[in-house]
Formats: C-alpha cells, structure tokens, sequence
C-alpha cells in the first residue's frame, strides 16, 4: 500500500445567469439561454494543498430536524485528524474551508431548506433550499467553538416541514 506524499484539496464553482423566453408562434417551447446583458458564465477552479489527509472532518449525513440551531456534528465522522469541535474546549483548531450540501429530506415530498450560521445562531448567514443546493466558503483559521464551549457553526431547518439531510466537511489548508 502507497503511502500518500501530499494531500490536496479541489474545489470549482461556476455560476450561470439565465434567462428564458417562451416562444408563442409554434408549441409554446420555452429557450433558456445565458443572460443576454451578461452574456457569460462565471467560474473558477483551485487546489490547494492540506496539512494532510487528517487535515479534513467529512460526514455523509447529518439530519437537521430541528428549528432550533445545532452544532455542525452528526455522529461519527471521517478523517477525525484534528480537534475542531471539542467537549471540553481545550484544543480547538481553526478551520480553512466550509462545504454543505442538501442531500435528501427528511419528509419524502417537502423541500429540504436549512440554515447555517457562523456566529452562534445570532444571524442566518447562509440559506440553502432544494435538494442539491450547496455552499463552499473559504476561512481563514476560522475557530469554531469559544474557549468556553459555545460551538459557533450551526445549522438549522427553516421551518418544521422543510427538515433536511446535508453532508458536509470542514478542513485546514
């Protein structure tokens, strides 16, 4: 087995303004095209390099069933290679990246929708809504939890009917 020399991290965004236009002189057959006053897609791809591959915390599925906001933590995670939330608060570490995604909802039918805060709950930073919908945020050794405990990257589902699965992963760079 290969010993792995260097750990790194990708990430790429794109983001396409569109505009449609639904055509009345045949079957009503809807174009959709790039923003005809924008005219292009906006994008961008990096790779930076980690630590190490202990450098990165991923869950699979975190269930956010409540209204109330909870600590990014769903149970067991992979890659624990470093302190980013702890019980006791005593060796915490600053994270570099934040990745959430909408996986599936909770109840079959509903549009999952969550919120995810930095400070604690005092402001809905981020809103994700729909099946797919994600979020990539660069930090800058951005600590999690206060010396006293308080973890300050939370989550929380808009209402009682919009309860959500995400996956996540935070990391250092």
């Amino acid at each position: 087995m290969a010993i792995v020399d260097v750990a790194k991290l990708r990430y790429s965004c794109d983001v396409a303004p569109i505009e449609e236009q639904e055509r009345h002189i045949d079957d009503g057959t809807v174009l959709r095209g790039i923003h005809s006053r924008i005219g292009k897609t906006l994008g961008g791809s990096i790779e930076k390099s980690l630590g190490s591959m202990t450098s990165i915390v991923y869950e699979a599925s975190q269930t956010v069933n409540s209204i109330t906001y909870a600590d990014f933590d769903g149970g067991p995670c992979t890659y624990e290679g470093f302190t980013w939330i702890d019980e006791d608060a005593t060796a915490v570490e600053g994270i570099d990246f934040l990745f959430a995604r909408i996986i599936e909802p909770v109840t079959s039918g509903q549009t999952p929708s969550v919120y995810i805060t930095l400070d604690g709950g005092t402001t809905d930073l981020i809103k994700l809504s729909g099946i797919g919908d994600w979020c990539l945020i660069p930090l800058n050794n951005y600590i999690v939890q206060s010396a006293g405990g308080d973890v300050f990257l939370q989550v929380k589902a808009f209402s009682a009917i919009t309860y959500a699965k995400i996956e996540w992963m935070v990391g250092k760079i």
